[in-house]
């Protein structure tokens, strides 16, 4: 399964939530623990 990366800039704020709002509550967990690394790791750059 492909990892979305969430700064390149392909989504907007409104695709990102609708992203996160369509997600049971499982998913959600792993993919907000995906968003924040993510984050972290830019923040880093």
């Amino acid at each position: 399964m492909e990892v979305l990366n969430y700064f390149t800039g392909k989504f907007s704020a409104s695709e990102l939530k609708n992203h996160f709002d369509s997600l049971d509550e499982n998913k959600l967990k792993s993919e907000l623990e995906i968003f924040i690394n993510q984050y972290l790791e830019l923040s880093e750059e």
